[in-house]
């Protein structure tokens, strides 16, 4: 484990802007500042600019910091580069002052800063942070809910001691603990259960090892066991006895205690979603949704009595959490059920009016970037309307429209520079642009800048930008032209303006807004114009053309240790893959069907209208609608959420291939799948027996035209994104190698089964 921890946290302001700071919690002293650099290089290679730099720690940890910040110093440079305002006004160190029995903030001159306001920020959106990514909250299958041992049903539970199983959580949770006990007469610490032991023993050992109890004694620690002990605790010396909530929803546990002999001012909950609390209650890290102040945050948990409960009258089954570990028996993996009404009818329709016109592609690189779904859009601007179908054309005219308003909204009197971003066609944009100042001011004193020669231009006071960007969905990038802007631009506007707003997120997209248009003057400094949005899946860097290539790699290298004769039509699709990045793939982004015909999405395609075939609807567009669909089913469409937690799994229902027999949908659902969403290993046997069935029909009706997708089957099998029970994939190469099919099926399946044969799965 390291000595040390990175991460970069957002959160709201109360004007709905979005700040964005880095904190690094230090654990211990002697910390390498080459480690600290590059990790800070990897925490915001994908981020954009940001507000603050936090170091947490003890004073013995961070007293290393200011010499880190010199004018030769790497790191220094490191952070200049995605900040805005002087390193000394916006890097603090957050410690605590063992005389004051407080955190503090110190500037890196060490003196104190003014404000304090941001030491709450920082401990709040931290362990907030922890939080969620460590699974803090529980959430059942479809169909099950919670007792706690109160007796109470809730829909969601908290158990902090999932947060502890890794990283930095129990040193940060006693950093901030440290108030409560510090230069107290503790005599004992009493959790409420032992899953959060290690918090109270941590907080022990950083007081004790700094003569931080006044008694100067070890205090005793121990567990009252949640509701199950409650009865028979006694709280002898409440005056020196501190009590350690791991989480409420509630507070019932807490007037239970009070009602022991507890004092309040002894009593902490550590993480806390609920109603609002009187003053007197101590919450560590309060994460209820307040939509001005925490908008990002938990809604409020509801508790519910057993004989009234309303999750129980819809017929789910409530999962008794027994004991102070609150252990239950796993919820069973969940078939999810992919419809094409999963998907809004507004993301459909964009999508629709899209497709047949270029706009979608897959597996480009431009760049530093890789792309599993790229948005090529020239597309809409195409030099001759009429050859577009007339069910796009339309629509692309009326976006051309809009694109000439937003373009001229931004060219003011003032303007000094067009700035075209590095997403291919930003150029062409931007030298329209220009044409359409000219035609207006032939004179005008306006140049086209690359964003690569932006820092170096020359610096004009009260000068305005307009800032190109052919599709907004790089947030390093345009907070980078953000930051440049700023400095050869003093006191200036700039206006971004863009015809595609690509996000994978509600949140994403706002932070974006929020961040490029924040100023000078805060927020909407900057104006920010565009054409249209689009919500997508985030990339895979490791989508299913990469790990083709490298699956193939394999099962050559393969088959020639093993004296087997390759295939030529193996070689040839693995250098298509190698040098297709730099265009981008409309078509033969799927193998071809056992008859050696390309996958083609029938006329009866619902997501994309074919008008009875005649339109054609490349299989880059069936991706990306089929990928948009699963996106949703991500984030949650219908009551169905298609994840992969320790808590809560669910694999997309093999019922679905049937449904879908379209060999072009079943190859597109195989490549937009993720994580474990295919892995029927993991599932009961019923599951992946359902799927070897529907594969074996497959083999079997080869010849008379099912089965058009059979070798996207094998692909999905080679890489491990589809897995199977490990007799069904082996029954499933058996009946390959046993049939009629072309020589490179065989090869697959005899891969296959060579790769599952020495796997240690069942």
């Amino acid at each position: 484990m390291k000595a040390f921890s990175i991460r970069v946290i957002s959160h709201p302001r109360e004007d709905g802007s979005i700040v964005k700071f880095l904190s690094i919690f230090l654990f211990r002293p002697n910390v390498s500042e080459n480690d600290i650099d590059n990790e800070i290089l990897e925490a915001l290679s994908k981020e954009s600019l940001i507000d603050a730099v936090h170091f947490v720690g003890y004073k013995e940890n961070i007293s290393q910091i200011p010499s880190w910040f010199t004018s030769e110093s790497a790191l220094e440079a490191r952070i200049k580069k995605f900040v805005v305002n002087p390193l000394e006004d916006i890097v603090a160190m957050i410690t605590f002052d063992e005389q004051t029995g407080h955190h503090i903030a110190l500037k890196l001159d060490q003196t104190s800063h003014q404000s304090t306001h941001f030491i709450s920020v920082e401990k709040r959106f931290v362990l907030q942070e922890i939080f969620e990514k460590n699974n803090g909250l529980m959430e059942p299958s479809k169909g099950f809910h919670y007792e706690k041992p109160s007796g109470k049903h809730v829909e969601k539970f908290i158990r902090v001691s999932n947060l502890l199983e890794k990283g930095d959580a129990t040193s940060l949770i006693a950093f901030w603990l440290l108030p409560h006990a510090w230069n107290k007469n503790i005599t004992e610490i009493v959790v409420d259960t032992t899953g959060i032991l290690p918090i109270a023993i941590t907080l022990t050992y950083e007081i004790s090892s700094r003569n931080g109890f006044r008694n100067g004694l070890m205090p005793l620690i121990w567990s009252h066991q949640s509701y199950g002990g409650l009865e028979n605790l006694n709280i002898a010396q409440p005056q020196s006895t501190l009590i350690l909530i791991s989480a409420s929803s509630s507070g019932g546990l807490r007037e239970k205690l009070l009602a022991k002999g507890a004092i309040s001012d002894h009593i902490v909950t550590l993480f806390y979603v609920g109603p609002i609390v009187g003053e007197d209650t101590i919450l560590l890290c309060d994460l209820t949704k307040n939509e001005k102040t925490n908008p990002y945050g938990i809604p409020i948990l509801h508790n519910h009595d057993k004989p009234n409960c309303p999750l129980c009258s819809t017929r789910s089954l409530p999962v008794n959490l027994v004991g102070d570990q609150f252990s239950f028996e796993p919820p069973s993996i969940t078939e999810i059920d992919v419809l094409f009404s999963d998907l809004p009818e507004s993301d459909r329709q964009e999508i629709d009016l899209l497709a047949s016109t270029g706009f979608f592609k897959v597996h480009k690189s431009m760049g530093y970037r890789n792309f599993e779904i790229y948005l090529d859009v020239s597309a809409m601007f195409p030099a001759d309307l009429e050859s577009v179908h007339e069910h796009s054309r339309d629509h692309l005219n009326s976006l051309r429209k809009l694109w000439d308003r937003n373009v001229n909204r931004g060219l003011v009197a003032n303007l000094k520079k067009i700035i075209s971003a590095s997403y291919e066609f930003s150029d062409n944009l931007a030298e329209s642009a220009l044409g359409s100042l000219k035609h207006h001011i032939p004179n005008a004193p306006v140049e086209i800048i690359n964003v690569r020669d932006l820092a170096s231009a020359k610096k004009i006071q009260d000068a305005a930008s307009l800032v190109v960007v052919a599709c907004l969905d790089d947030s390093h990038e345009l907070m980078g032209i953000n930051r440049d802007l700023r400095s050869i631009h003093p006191n200036g506007n700039a206006c971004y303006v863009s015809p595609v707003i690509r996000s994978s997120s509600k949140i994403d997209k706002e932070r974006l807004r929020s961040n490029l248009t924040f100023g000078q003057n805060k927020a909407n400094t900057f104006s920010l114009f565009k054409v249209l949005e689009i919500d997508l899946p985030e990339c895979s860097v490791d989508n299913s053309w990469s790990t083709e290539r490298v699956a193939l790699n394999d099962l050559v290298d393969w088959a020639v240790r093993n004296g087997k004769e390759i295939p030529s039509c193996i070689e040839d699709r693995v250098s298509y893959l190698e040098r297709i990045t730099s265009s981008g793939m409309s078509d033969n982004l799927f193998w071809e069907s056992p008859t050696g015909e390309p996958l083609a999405v029938r006329s009866d395609f619902t997501l994309i209208s074919t008008y009875g075939g005649k339109r054609k609807v490349s299989q880059a567009d069936v991706f990306v609608a089929i990928s948009s669909v699963l996106h949703h089913l991500r984030k949650g469409s219908n009551g169905k959420r298609l994840v992969y937690k320790p808590y809560e799994r669910s694999v997309i229902s093999p019922s679905i291939f049937q449904r879908f027999n379209d060999g072009t949908i079943q190859a597109a659902i195989l490549r937009a799948s993720r994580n474990q969403e295919l892995c029927y290993s993991n599932c009961d046997d019923r599951i992946s027996e359902a799927m070897k069935q529907n594969l074996l029909l497959q083999v079997m009706k080869h010849k008379s035209g099912d089965g058009e997708a059979l070798l996207e089957f094998l692909l999905a099998l080679l890489t491990k994104r589809l897995s199977l029970k490990k007799d069904h994939q082996l029954e499933v190469c058996t009946a390959i190698l046993e049939s009629e099919l072309s020589q490179h099926f065989k090869l697959f399946a005899e891969y296959i089964s060579h790769v599952t044969a020495q796997s240690q799965y069942h």
